[in-house]
């Protein structure tokens, strides 16, 4: 079931209800998904930041994140940010409107995750072959074997999506559990990283674009 966020304003409104009773997003892996329209028209550098909990591995990749999805099976490849998961693999990515592979810089970690076990993941892009991932806040070791050979990022008009994404023509939606969703404007640096382990961002810091505690 599609969720739509009309405006950063509704989203805060949305989850402000559920934020003080420590609950997680639920998303049954068949049509949940956040839609949150067409509100972010990130540049480089951006980082992400999100808890996850798997429930299954069948699918080929969980898209988390991408800043432009239509949804409706046409394929999203080459426009704007993406962050899939699955257990056995980290990658982001971001294009350029272009067309096939070179159109889209794409950087990789090849992980090791259990089912039904929380983890945070970070993730930072701040240009061709110049990402970094984090799992619990341990950087991991990055991949470039298909980097890619795009441009600049490039936006449509399509919705920001949180728990499902059509990048490769055929709609994907996440089995499990999300929280702590944050989107920056910035490339987080590691003392960033170290120091919102410990405190989480209050939701004032400079480059946060957009901060929820289901």
């Amino acid at each position: 079931e599609e969720f739509l966020i009309d405006s950063l304003q509704q989203a805060l409104a949305v989850f402000e209800t559920v934020e003080e009773q420590d609950y997680s997003l639920h998303l049954d892996g068949i049509d949940d998904y956040i839609d949150f329209g067409d509100n972010f028209n990130l540049e480089l550098p951006v980082s992400f930041s999100f808890d996850i909990n798997m429930n299954s591995s069948e699918l080929p990749h969980y898209y988390i994140i991408s800043s432009d999805s239509e949804m409706t099976g046409s394929d999203s490849n080459y426009w704007g940010f993406a962050v899939s998961v699955t257990t056995d693999l980290i990658e982001a990515g971001y294009g350029d409107s272009g067309f096939a592979g070179g159109h889209r810089r794409t950087g990789r970690t090849y992980v090791n995750l259990d089912q039904n076990v929380w983890y945070n993941i970070k993730v930072v892009i701040i240009g061709p072959e110049n990402f970094f991932i984090y799992i619990d806040n341990q950087s991991q070791i990055m991949n470039y074997d298909d980097p890619g050979q795009g441009g600049d990022v490039a936006h449509n008009s399509w919705p920001f999506t949180f728990g499902a994404a059509d990048w490769n023509s055929t709609p994907t939606f996440f089995d499990g559990n999300l929280d702590n969703f944050e989107i920056w404007d910035i490339a987080l640096s590691p003392e960033q990283i170290q120091s919102y382990a410990i405190c989480a961002p209050s939701g004032n810091e400079e480059g946060l674009v957009g901060y929820w505690n289901f």
